[in-house]
């Protein structure tokens, strides 16, 4: 009798497993498709938040009446100590006197290092000023960043990257840009400067100078600046555009990353272009 019950059991909760294993891989799968269409909705929608957003911090419509057109005082103060500051801390590296204000006493860091950490740490003390709008962006402020992002450390020009949106478009903060990257094999550093600039190429002006530069890494930049430069350019490919990446696509090696991503990217933009 033991014995029997036990088979039925066995039955039952094998029956169960198995109808629950189909409920739930048919639940399993129509997540799946739900979670794909919500993906690509929310990166469409992303994309115009991101132009929005852009659009009124670097240039774009309403930008000029959202910036402040003066410094409050502690804007300007503020501006005036970290210039300073930087500039006594480049000429600690210039002169490589100031040993004894960089200890290494985890024995890791260079004192080149150690020194462009603190450059980098005072650069970002300027950002919560353009923020709050304490700090006005004028000449001063545009010539300071783009000096910063031909700063010869990584951490730094990740520093001044974070201040390029506040600054309106110029071909000279682009060229300082596209110059930073140029310099870099970061693949961090080349994230943040392919989200900072992507009004750039909205913008007639400026977008074949920086789609002629981000063509000429996927071909000759190194392996690990193509993949970076394929992975971000989704949001980057226009209708200005387009046809240069695609003759970028048939230059790159169908095996390499590098083609899978920007194949992946034009795909991608002509499923959100169809019917336009």
């Amino acid at each position: 009798m033991k014995n029997w019950w036990t088979s039925v059991l066995f039955v039952l909760g094998v029956t169960v497993i198995f109808v629950g294993g189909q409920g739930s891989m048919h639940i399993l799968q129509s997540w799946m498709h739900m979670s794909h269409r919500v993906e690509k909705k929310v990166r469409t929608e992303a994309l115009n938040v991101g132009k929005r957003i852009s659009s009124t911090r670097t240039g774009g419509p309403g930008a000029e009446n959202s910036r402040p057109t003066k410094s409050t005082p502690m804007g300007s103060s503020g501006f005036l100590a970290t210039r300073q500051q930087v500039q006594e801390l480049k000429l600690c590296l210039e002169t490589r006197d100031c040993f004894q204000f960089f200890q290494q006493d985890d024995g890791k860091l260079g004192y080149h290092y150690a020194v462009s950490r603190d450059v980098a740490a005072a650069v970002m003390d300027l950002l919560p000023l353009l923020e709050k709008g304490e700090l006005a962006v004028d000449g001063e402020v545009i010539t300071f960043v783009q000096e910063l992002l031909g700063f010869p450390e990584d951490h730094v020009r990740d520093a001044a990257f974070r201040l390029v949106p506040f600054l309106p478009l110029s071909e000279e903060t682009l060229r300082a840009s596209l110059g930073a990257l140029d310099d870099s094999v970061s693949a961090p550093l080349y994230q943040l400067g392919l989200r900072t600039l992507r009004n750039y190429s909205q913008d007639p002006a400026y977008n074949d100078l920086m789609s002629q530069f981000l063509a000429q890494k996927l071909v000759n930049g190194g392996h690990l600046a193509s993949i970076e430069v394929a992975k971000g350019l989704f949001p980057i490919i226009n209708s200005g555009n387009v046809e240069l990446f695609q003759e970028t696509l048939a230059k790159l090696s169908p095996a390499s990353q590098a083609h899978e991503y920007l194949r992946s990217g034009l795909e991608e933009y002509e499923v959100l272009t169809a019917g336009f």
